[in-house]
């Protein structure tokens, strides 16, 4: 269990409201006298159902149907996730999202030639956050200049080449597209993977299952990101399955895919920091034929960090807010373009 104000359960009343996640093997959530009990084997522990602002439960953990009811009533959102985060499941308030033109709008759109330039939008951005990332850790490693001024260079063809695109076939633009993305990525890695201490030092980006700790980790990060950013397009009455530039998936919300390409680096520098600065060590990491994963204390480290940077607040596009909100900003700042769009010429072939 985690808040986002890395306190414990005896803070909550003098507290905002946090993120409620249950991780631990035999942990459950039900309800007594209108409050959250949050149930293991040794304890029991009550918490006010105003101080918390989204419920997240593992596989190992279990939640009652009065727990359910009193989350919805409560407009809560509630997610079930793999060991990285990934949500596999969601429950949510079926007034979410119940504007239908957004979603009609959002369909449209993702086969205009609007849908094409957006994408390009979301690339390019995602390719400088990784430059900027890149230039920051760069700052305080040593002999590191003529490598990352090559790398930077290379960054910079990259972005030119999509600038400089101007096919509105979206096929061809997708394939572009993704060339590109996939060369920065790799290319942002073994940059990353430099600014490491040597025993985490990586061959190469690995998902699921993750072979190392720090891929492990920001796979963790990225999860909560995706959980994060999936709930908001929800809120917000966009349709998570329908995608622009990640091609549609049987039961994958290929929407959050695309959205999330503009805050990786929102995970990628508190986990970055994490190992840089020692905080995480071997010992919080077991090995097995299924790869590696994080141990429950590192977990409470990472989220309590990750969660502690995500509500840091910084001026983002002129505007001062915490991190999370400046998702949250985003997603609605969309929602309203798709309720209001008028669609424009549509793409010669489908993505």
């Amino acid at each position: 269990m985690c808040n986002n104000n890395a306190l414990n359960v005896s803070n909550l009343y003098t507290m905002k409201k946090f993120e409620l996640i249950l991780d631990n093997y035999g942990t459950g959530l039900s309800v007594k006298d209108g409050q959250f009990v949050i149930r293991t084997k040794e304890s029991r522990q009550s918490l006010p159902v105003t101080k918390v602002r989204s419920i997240c439960l593992s596989k190992s953990t279990s939640i009652t149907g009065m727990a359910i009811k009193l989350a919805l009533e409560n407009e809560i959102d509630i997610s079930f996730v793999e060991r990285d985060n990934m949500p596999y499941a969601r429950v949510w308030n079926s007034q979410f999202g119940s504007i239908a033109t957004i979603r009609r709008n959002q369909l449209v759109f993702s086969g205009s030639v609007d849908g094409n330039e957006w994408i390009k939008i979301v690339i390019e951005q995602k390719i400088k956050n990784q430059m900027a990332l890149v230039g920051y850790f760069a700052k305080n490693k040593s002999n590191s200049g003529p490598f990352v001024t090559e790398m930077q260079n290379k960054f910079s063809s990259y972005l030119l080449k999509i600038h400089e695109s101007r096919t509105n076939d979206a096929l061809d633009l997708a394939n572009q597209l993704r060339g590109w993305e996939a060369n920065a990525s790799k290319l942002f890695f073994r940059c990353i993977c430099s600014f490491l201490p040597k025993e985490f030092h990586f061959t190469k980006r690995s998902r699921r299952p993750a072979l190392d700790p720090f891929n492990a980790t920001l796979n963790y990060c990225y999860g909560i990101l995706y959980n994060k950013i999936e709930s908001m397009l929800i809120r917000s009455g966009l349709d998570p399955h329908i995608g622009i530039f990640h091609k549609d998936q049987y039961n994958r919300p290929v929407l959050v895919f695309d959205i999330i390409e503009l805050f990786r680096q929102w995970a990628e520098y508190p986990v970055i920091q994490l190992f840089q600065n020692n905080i995480l060590q071997m010992a919080h990491y077991s090995s097995s034929q299924y790869g590696v994963s994080i141990l429950p204390p590192a977990k409470k480290i990472i989220i309590e960090v990750m969660f502690s940077y995500l509500n840091e607040k910084i001026t983002y596009k002129n505007n001062r807010a915490k991190r999370i909100y400046h998702m949250h900003l985003y997603v609605q700042d969309f929602a309203t373009k798709m309720k209001e769009y008028k669609h424009n010429e549509v793409k010669k072939s489908g993505i």
